[in-house]
């Protein structure tokens, strides 16, 4: 979390309203993978493996990034947050609580590279 503090405040600083900071690792359904049944084979489908996404969820990045809603077969949340020195702190206290509330519940685990 540090490191999104840090850079979020080099955007501000240095960036010259030119730059724009996004966090596309966020805790939600996109980057959360229900929990399997002992024995039960899953296929993940956002990801091809724990640190590559598919082209589909790269077209919801940029989607999201444009403000341009051309993706149809997308869930219902926010797959991304643009962070400034305004929301850094409200997003990172909101991706805690979301990450306690996935682990709380057992019904999502975390894909490795979150």
């Amino acid at each position: 979390m540090e490191f999104k503090r840090s850079l979020t405040k080099l955007v501000s600083e240095y960036g010259n309203a030119n730059i724009e900071l996004w966090d596309f690792s966020l805790y939600s359904e996109y980057t959360a993978t229900p929990i399997p049944n002992k024995g039960e084979d899953i296929r993940l489908r956002w990801f091809w493996e724990p640190a590559h996404y598919t082209a589909q969820l790269g077209d919801i990045m940029l989607e999201e990034f444009f403000g341009k809603d051309c993706v149809s077969d997308k869930l219902s949340v926010p797959l991304g947050v643009r962070l400034n020195d305004i929301v850094i702190e409200k997003h990172l206290n909101n991706q805690i609580k979301q990450r306690d509330l996935l682990l709380h519940n057992g019904k999502l685990a975390l894909n490795k590279a979150m």
